[in-house]
């Protein structure tokens, strides 16, 4: 992303006679507001939206979502049994709930370690895992999308950036549930939550 990003740049440089020649800015040059007096990178604009505006974001799809589901059933011990039950029931399929417990771990883990798998979590998987109510054994994040000393895996911002993580064959960073590990999410990862809870309601209400 980072070559494609100065291939751009490089191309509208070489094109405006006033700039030919000139090698274009790195990506991660500070952004200033000149009004307030603020200079900040991308990579540090991008380190608040991953750790701070995206988990709250992803934290509310996942809220939004149970209280519809408890006003329109009443309220359940927990996500985990409304979920058992509405797949005991037909009302979604093993890969609809499966899912949906995959983003339900992903934001416990946010919230309540923040980032970092707890042992409750790997013991919660493991046993989902053995009772069949899941399918999977690692964390598959796209994580950052921006490659600006932040690290991670860039995603497009089109209709591809929908693709679940998760999906086969996707470059998506894969993390074992394994208490101790970090994991992170990005923009791509919150529109793959989103479709997954969109979904739930459209099926079970």
């Amino acid at each position: 992303m980072k070559i494609k990003i100065h291939a751009g740049l490089s191309e509208a440089h070489q094109s405006v006679p006033n700039t030919v020649g000139m090698a274009p800015p790195a990506v991660d040059t500070p952004v200033t507001n000149v009004d307030m007096g603020m200079s900040l990178r991308p990579s540090e604009m991008q380190k608040h939206l991953v750790t701070a505006v995206i988990p709250t974001v992803l934290a509310g799809l996942q809220s939004i979502a149970e209280e519809t589901l408890n006003d329109h059933f009443g309220d359940a011990p927990t996500l985990a049994a409304r979920l058992r039950t509405l797949r005991k029931n037909n009302v979604i399929d093993a890969r609809l709930a499966s899912e949906a417990h995959f983003w339900r771990l992903v934001r416990n883990v946010l919230m309540h370690g923040g980032g970092r798998i707890t042992q409750s979590t790997e013991n919660e998987a493991q046993r989902l895992l053995s009772q069949g109510e899941i399918n999977f054994s690692e964390f598959s994040l796209w994580g950052p999308l921006l490659e600006a000393g932040h690290g991670g895996v860039p995603v497009p911002i089109t209709p591809a950036a929908r693709t679940p993580p998760y999906a086969p064959g996707t470059a998506a960073k894969r993390t074992p549930i394994v208490a101790g590990k970090q994991i992170e999410i990005g923009l791509g990862d919150v529109l793959a939550a989103g479709s997954v809870w969109a979904q739930m309601l459209a099926q079970a209400t």
